[in-house]
């Protein structure tokens, strides 16, 4: 055999490895069986299993760019913006209004655990947060980024501006109560 067909041969058995191993340890936090490698007519149930329940977590929540607008944005930074631009998985989204003409300005929408590990990152750096209440379960404040979580999710909406945050300490607040208003 030639290097070239040995590499591929040893790459397509690492894969199927790999795929047998992913299979043997997953599991659901519902329960649901583990799909059995042995029997072919279980696995496209479960792939259809999985897509429908993604779609319909994608049906439930709604566009991020449409729970923070490109008005409040504006009206957030004080200055245009681009319309917003969505991005990220179905259940941890994101949307950025990148800054138009005018001075440097930004704002962002997460929701999801994109929200909360942006928080936990934010903590690890020392940053000072200010808690919040009245924004909905639980909320903190810092220069620039608010953090509130909903239920069980967390969201996050920051700013930028190479202004002092303390004119924009109010608006963002009053954005994240209105924010949690929608959900």
């Amino acid at each position: 055999m030639s290097a070239s067909i040995t590499s591929r041969v040893t790459a397509a058995l690492v894969a199927l490895v790999l795929a047998i191993g992913a299979a043997a340890c997953g599991s659901s936090s519902k329960g649901d069986a583990v799909p059995s490698l042995s029997t072919t007519t279980q696995k496209p149930a479960a792939a259809t299993t999985t897509a429908a329940k993604t779609a319909t977590t994608a049906a439930a929540l709604p566009d991020p760019c449409e729970v923070v607008t490109l008005d409040e944005a504006i009206a957030l930074a004080g200055a245009p913006l681009q319309p917003g631009v969505k991005a990220g998985r179905p259940d941890d989204i994101m949307c950025t209004y990148a800054g138009g003409a005018g001075p440097t300005a930004q704002v962002e929408y997460y929701f999801g655990d994109g929200a909360k590990k942006y928080l936990d990152v934010e903590r690890r750096l020392d940053h000072e947060f200010e808690t919040l209440s009245g924004v909905g379960d639980e909320a903190y404040l810092e220069d620039f980024n608010i953090f509130f979580r909903i239920g069980t999710r967390w969201h996050a909406i920051r700013l930028v501006r190479l202004d002092d945050f303390a004119a924009y300490r109010e608006p963002m607040i009053e954005l994240a109560k209105q924010t949690v208003a929608k959900w």
